[in-house]
C-alpha cells in the first residue's frame, strides 16, 4: 500500500469536481443550484439524491446516506480510501508520492495495514477450509452438506467448507506466510492453548464463511457435525467483523435486491443458502444475534421493503415483533410472511414447493395487520383492560406510517376490531402527536425532544442556530458557544454545535470537510442535510439574536417551573420555601430582560 502527502489530497479536492466524479456512475439532472438523481444506495422512485457543487457534498433526503466525492467512491464502488484516492489522482493525472498522513481522514497507516493482513488471514483460512470438504478429512462434512441438499454450485457460491479436528497444518501454513502468534489470535480464528499452542477454534465443523458488502470475508460461522455444544459457533467481534453492521449474504443479494426492490430478511444462514440454491436471490440473514439499528439502516440503503421470513415458532414470533420495533421509527414497509405448516424456509420449499413459498412472500401481512392478527390471538379482548392495551400497542405502528390515508384506514380496522370510536382514535394521532407528525427533525432524533410545547418551542428555537451556524460558519472566528451551551438542552445540538467548534478551531473551514471527520452518523446525516436547506444571509448581530433567543426561551422555561412551584408550596403554607422561590423567580426575570435587551446573563 503507497502512502502519499496530505498535500495531493488537497490537490485532488481541488480538481475532482464531485458533479463530474458522481456523473460518471449515475444520470445527474440539474435543479436549481444542485443535481439530483436516483439514491444509488437505496431504492426509490422519487429522486431524494442531491448533489452540490458548491459544497462539494451529495445527500439522500430518503436514507440519509452522505459524503464527499471520497466516501461515494467507498461507498459505491467499494474502494478503500487509499484505493479512492488512486482512482482520482489517475482521473486527474496527479502524481501520488510516497509519503502520506492520514489527517483529514479517520483511521491511520497501523490500523489499515493491520486490517488488510486479517483480511488475508480470513480469505487463506476460507480457502483451506474450502479444500478440506472435498479431500478424505471433510467426507463427513461434504455427506452432511448433500443431505441438506446443497449442490456443488451452492458450496462455490458461499465458499462452504469444513474444520477439521486437527489445526496445526493450517497454523504452519500461516506462520510460513510470516503471520505471528498474536495476529493468529487477533483474528478470532484461532486460540492459544496452555502450554502455548495456537490451535483453530474451528474443528470438525461445517464452515460458513461471513464476507462484508465489499465481498471480503471477514469472519466464519460453524456448525458441529454430530453431537457437542455449542451448535452452531460464530467467530467473536473483531478489527474487522462487527456482527451489528453486517448481514449474511447481502453481498450476493445487493443487485438481485435492488432489481426487486425488496429483501427477505431470515434467521440463519442455511435459510439463506437453501432458498438461494432454489432461486430466491434476495435473501439475507443477521448473523444469529438479535437485530440492530445499524443491520437496519444497512438494509434500507438497499430496500424500503423488508419481508420477514423467520421461523414458525414462538421464538420465530419474538425475533419479528423486535425487528418490526426496530424498523418503525426509520420508516420501512415492513411486511411478514407466515410459512404455516413448516418450521422454516428450507423446509417449506421442499413440502410445498418454490412457486408457494413466492405466493406467501406475495401475500405477506403488513406489519400492522400482523400485529394486529396477534393480538387476537394471544389477547382476551373481551377484558377492558386487555382491549386497552392492545389498542394502546397497535398506536405506535400506526403513528409511524408516514401516509395519512393509511392511518385512517388503519384506525377504522381498530374502531371496527375493538368498537371503539373512530374519533377518539383520530383525536389521539392527529391531535395528540405535534411533535411527531410537525417536526422535520429526521425519526431518530425524534426521542431526544420534549413532548411539551415549551420544549418544542425550545428545541425549533436551537436547531435555527445550527442550521445559521452550517452557513455562516465563519462566524466562529469571534464566537464560541463555551459558555453558553449550558443555555441548551436538546441533546443532539449540544452534540453538533460542540462538534463543528471544535473541528472549526482544527482548521476544518467547509462542512464538506467536517463530514470527513464526523463518526457520529446523528450528526453527519442532520449536518449533510441542513446543507441543502436554503440560505439565509446573516450578520453576527443578526446570529447573536438567534443564540439570545434560546438563551431567553430558557429563562422563560425556568420562570414556568418556579411558578408552579409557588403555587405547590403556597397550598402547603410553605413561607420559607415561598421566600426562596421568590428570590429565584426576580433573578430569572431580571435576566430575562437582560437577554430581551441584547445582552446575554450568566446562569446561576
Amino acid at each position: 500500500m503507497s502512502f502519499h502527502n496530505e498535500n495531493v489530497i488537497e490537490e485532488i479536492k481541488l480538481k475532482a469536481d464531485i458533479v463530474n466524479v458522481i456523473g460518471e456512475f449515475l444520470p445527474l439532472k440539474k435543479r436549481g443550484r444542485n443535481f439530483i438523481t436516483n439514491c444509488p444506495f437505496h431504492n426509490e422512485k422519487t429522486a431524494s439524491f442531491t448533489v452540490s457543487p458548491e459544497k462539494q457534498i451529495y445527500h439522500c433526503f430518503g436514507c440519509n446516506a452522505s459524503g464527499n466525492v471520497f466516501t461515494f467512491l467507498m461507498e459505491h464502488e467499494h474502494l478503500s480510501f487509499p484505493e479512492a484516492l488512486k482512482y482520482l489522482a489517475d482521473k486527474y493525472s496527479i502524481e501520488l508520492r510516497d509519503e502520506y498522513t492520514y489527517k483529514g481522514y479517520q483511521g491511520n497507516r497501523e490500523i489499515d495495514d493491520k486490517k488488510e493482513r486479517l483480511y488475508n488471514i480470513h480469505q487463506f483460512v476460507a480457502r483451506y477450509f474450502y479444500k478440506k470438504i472435498y479431500d478424505e478429512y471433510g467426507k463427513e462434512a461434504l455427506a452432511y452438506a448433500r443431505n441438506r441438499g446443497l449442490s456443488k454450485d451452492t458450496l462455490d457460491k458461499f465458499k462452504i467448507g469444513y474444520a477439521p479436528y486437527k489445526s496445526h497444518e493450517l497454523v504452519q501454513q500461516l506462520q510460513k506466510l510470516g503471520y505471528m502468534d498474536e495476529e493468529l489470535i487477533e483474528s478470532g480464528i484461532f486460540s492459544k492453548s496452555m502450554d502455548g499452542r495456537i490451535y483453530s477454534k474451528f474443528f470438525n465443523r461445517l464452515i460458513f464463511p461471513i464476507d462484508n458488502i465489499k465481498n471480503k470475508i471477514i469472519g466464519f460461522g460453524g456448525r458441529i457435525l454430530g453431537e457437542g455444544e455449542p451448535k452452531y459457533l460464530n467467530s467473536p467481534e473483531t478489527l474487522i467483523f462487527k456482527k451489528k453492521n453486517n448481514l449474511y449474504g447481502l453481498f450476493n443479494a445487493k443487485d438481485e435486491i435492488r432489481k426487486t426492490n425488496q429483501i427477505i430478511l431470515m434467521e440463519g444462514y442455511m435459510d439463506v443458502i437453501s432458498v438461494w440454491q432454489k432461486g430466491v436471490y434476495n435473501a439475507i440473514a443477521s448473523l444469529g444475534t438479535a437485530l440492530t439499528e445499524e443491520q437496519c439502516k444497512l438494509m434500507l440503503r438497499y430496500s424500503n421493503e423488508i419481508v420477514l421470513v423467520y421461523d414458525n415458532d414462538n421464538a420465530g414470533n419474538k425475533a419479528t415483533i423486535r425487528a418490526i420495533e426496530m424498523f418503525r421509527p426509520l420508516k420501512a414497509e415492513i411486511r411478514v410472511a407466515q410459512l404455516t405448516g413448516a418450521k422454516d424456509p428450507d423446509e417449506y420449499i421442499i413440502k410445498y414447493g418454490l412457486n408457494a413459498f413466492l405466493e406467501r412472500i406475495r401475500v405477506s401481512k403488513s406489519s400492522f395487520i400482523y400485529l394486529l392478527d396477534l393480538i387476537k390471538d394471544k389477547m382476551d379482548l373481551t377484558i377492558p383492560e386487555e382491549k386497552i392495551k392492545a389498542i394502546r400497542y397497535l398506536i405506535p405502528e400506526i403513528m409511524s406510517k408516514e401516509d395519512e390515508l393509511l392511518k385512517k384506514e388503519y384506525l377504522h380496522i381498530i374502531s371496527q376490531e375493538f368498537n371503539v370510536d373512530k374519533k377518539d382514535l383520530e383525536n389521539i394521532i392527529f391531535h395528540n402527536n405535534s411533535v411527531i407528525n410537525n417536526t422535520v427533525i429526521k425519526p431518530s432524533t425524534i426521542s431526544k425532544l420534549h413532548n411539551t410545547a415549551d420544549s418544542v418551542r425550545k428545541d425549533k428555537a436551537e436547531f435555527e442556530v445550527v442550521q445559521h451556524l452550517v452557513n455562516h460558519l465563519t462566524f466562529l472566528d469571534n464566537y464560541s458557544f463555551n459558555d453558553k451551551l449550558k443555555y441548551f438542552t436538546n441533546e443532539l445540538v449540544i452534540k453538533i454545535l460542540k462538534k463543528i467548534e471544535e473541528l472549526y478551531k482544527d482548521g476544518y473551514m467547509k462542512i464538506a470537510e467536517m463530514l470527513e471527520q464526523i463518526g457520529d452518523d446523528d450528526i453527519k446525516e442532520y449536518l449533510a442535510g441542513l446543507s441543502f436547506k436554503d440560505e439565509i444571509k446573516l450578520t453576527e448581530n443578526d446570529f447573536h439574536q438567534y443564540v439570545n433567543k434560546v438563551i431567553e426561551l430558557d429563562y422563560e422555561n425556568r420562570i414556568k417551573k418556579i411558578n408552579e412551584e409557588i403555587n405547590f408550596e403556597d397550598k402547603k403554607g410553605n413561607i420559607d420555601k415561598l421566600n426562596e422561590l421568590q428570590k429565584k423567580w426576580e433573578f430569572y426575570m431580571e435576566k430575562k430582560k437582560e437577554i430581551q435587551g441584547g445582552k446575554y446573563g450568566e446562569n446561576k
